[in-house]
């Protein structure tokens, strides 16, 4: 107030006063509602982030898988040649080296068998997903191995 009694009041002292009075406005209420609207997308946003990355590493493991089992068939295909190399060579070497390729014929037959035993296994057992790894993918992946 100044000496002579007469006071003016600027524009925000008269809305400070109004809403002191009347409680809080539209705007508050929308600002509280924006702000409380926004908290929840950023959670949803989160989770959503989230089940993409667990579908995306399941998916990278089950590349990882195939393609141990993969590299697993391709050394018994080597194997299997190396086997009928030996067999020739047997076929054509002299008496005295018989016993030499029926040697590494046996070691090749054992080593076959131990890989296909593994291939078999990788092909046969795929990595089962989660719930939120089968919820994160596109409907078009199939999770079930195909019958050939």
């Amino acid at each position: 107030m100044s000496e002579s009694g007469f006071h003016v009041h600027g524009a925000h002292e008269h809305a400070a006063e109004h809403a002191a009075h009347h409680g809080p406005g539209l705007a508050q209420w929308v600002a509280i509602f924006t702000a409380i609207l926004s908290t929840l997308g950023a959670v949803v946003a989160y989770q959503g982030g989230n089940t993409q990355n667990e579908a995306m590493l399941y998916k990278n493991e089950a590349v990882l898988k195939k393609a141990l089992a993969s590299d697993q068939w391709n050394f018994y295909q080597a194997l299997s040649t190396k086997q009928h190399l030996m067999e020739l060579a047997r076929d054509i070497a002299p008496d005295r080296n018989q016993a030499y390729y029926a040697q590494k014929l046996a070691k090749y037959q054992g080593q076959k068998a131990a890989i296909k035993t593994q291939a078999d296994a990788l092909d046969r057992h795929p990595p089962k997903p989660t719930p939120k790894a089968r919820a994160g993918c596109a409907p078009t992946i199939s999770w079930h191995r195909r019958s050939p």
